[in-house]
């Protein structure tokens, strides 16, 4: 008998779903992951060896970081596209794991932020 149903019989139930990270990685078609490149230390992020505990493995199809956006592929890693102002080089030098550089690496523009599609009024006018 169980105290906690006052004497009744306790149901037990398998739970079939996953929690948290575990169910993201595991239900997710496209996995990517926002980091910054580097640690505050200057010691790269992106090894060429996972260290455990690990939410789920391979599992990550892209990487976007503060210097630039790779993807993950069986041959390696694959520069995509850079950083303004950032080199393959640079890339390169900030990555434990080996890096494939496609020729024709995209170079991002910095986004204007003061070209707003639509006007913005203040003081807003409250409807009626």
């Amino acid at each position: 008998m169980d105290p906690r149903t006052d004497g009744r019989p306790r149901r037990h139930r398998t739970h079939r779903r996953l929690r948290g990270a575990m169910d993201l990685i595991h239900g997710a078609r496209w996995v990517i992951v926002l980091m910054e490149h580097t640690a505050k230390d200057g010691t790269p992020k992106i090894l060429k060896e996972c260290t455990p505990p690990l939410t789920g493995e391979r599992c990550v199809h892209h990487i976007i970081t503060d210097l630039g956006v790779l993807d993950v592929t069986p041959e390696g890693l694959t520069l995509v596209a850079r950083g303004p102002g950032v080199t393959a080089e640079d890339i390169a030098d900030r990555t434990d794991a080996p890096l494939i550089r496609r020729p024709r690496a995209l170079a991002v523009r910095p986004a204007s932020i003061s070209a707003s599609p639509r006007p913005v009024r203040w003081p807003v006018q409250p409807t009626p």
